[in-house]
């Protein structure tokens, strides 16, 4: 807010990039939320004087909610938004609709990568990150959540294959990184690497054969831009979040149809086809091509 007020107070148009935009992203919603499911825990006339003073905040919090929504639909000259959810929000923003836009995210670059060109840059850095060479290689990248569904990923992977977790715990679900650990301990699956190191991260990526996005939900995601950008192919979960990337990989429902995909994504000329609609697709994500979407039409001062 203090930084949309600086640009305004000099003249400087605002545009506003919304990452994930929904009611339960702002702190004093969910504080509305918890104060109307608070639970009782004094006798009944100590109760009866609490409700007021629960009230009076339950008050306080959603004009703090509203005030801060409405500044963020009212200071930008446009809002941008990358995914159907947060567009179905949008119209808390403002009521002059015309302001929203929706836009897709560009093809990301791969943090600290270069992109090998040919297959023999391919083995050499698969040889220098000390992953096999000639095995077909799937990843699932990013910080290690629930809704990813690695484990999932992880039955599913034919014993011909190899998967790499290219990611790090998330600091408020760090037991599933030590329940995704403990099950590759008991299982004793040597063909399930796990790579911890941020600076590795984008590398193990590009020496991938291919992407696997087997989430339960998502706004939008920067690992399947990235993966595009990448010209990997990928497997997605048949959610409305990847329907932007139909053609660029196969869409799976469940974990029987995530066994067969990663089977058929390895057949020759099932992967030469996503391939082309992956450079398509790369081709329409540049940001060249989306950046003047994002000042067509803005008005005047």
């Amino acid at each position: 807010m203090r930084a949309l007020f600086e640009l305004r107070d000099r003249e400087i148009r605002a545009i506003l990039s919304l990452h994930e935009f929904e009611p339960d992203k702002f702190h004093s919603y969910r504080m509305v939320v918890q104060a109307l499911h608070y639970r009782p825990t004094r006798s009944w006339p100590l109760e009866v004087v609490r409700v007021p003073i629960v009230a009076a905040k339950i008050a306080w919090r959603f004009v703090k909610y509203r005030a801060i929504v409405g500044l963020t639909g009212l200071l930008p000259s446009r809002i941008i938004v990358h995914s159907a959810r947060s567009r179905f929000w949008s119209d808390l923003l403002s009521t002059d609709r015309s302001k929203v836009q929706e836009i897709p995210l560009v093809a990301m670059p791969l943090e600290q990568t270069t992109l090998p060109h040919s297959a023999v840059e391919k083995r050499a850095l698969r040889r220098r990150l000390g992953l096999p060479e000639d095995a077909f290689i799937f990843v699932s990248p990013g910080f290690f959540f629930r809704r990813k569904r690695f484990l999932e990923v992880i039955a599913a992977l034919p014993e011909s294959s190899v998967l790499v977790l290219s990611g790090t715990a998330a600091s408020w679900e760090r037991d599933y990184f030590d329940e995704v650990g403990a099950y590759l301990k008991e299982h004793d699956l040597r063909n399930v690497i796990v790579n911890t190191d941020y600076d590795t991260m984008g590398e193990h990526v590009a020496a991938a054969d291919c992407v696997v996005l087997f989430y339960e939900e998502i706004f939008q995601s920067a690992v399947a831009a990235q993966a595009i950008w990448a010209g990997l192919p990928c497997i997605f979960s048949d959610i409305t979040g990847f329907q932007l990337y139909r053609g660029a990989g196969l869409f799976v429902r469940d974990t029987n149809g995530l066994a067969r995909a990663m089977l058929e994504i390895q057949r020759p000329e099932t992967y030469a086809r996503l391939l082309e609609q992956v450079s398509v697709l790369r081709h329409r994500l540049a940001p060249e091509r989306l950046a003047s979407r994002y000042f067509v039409g803005l008005p005047p001062r």
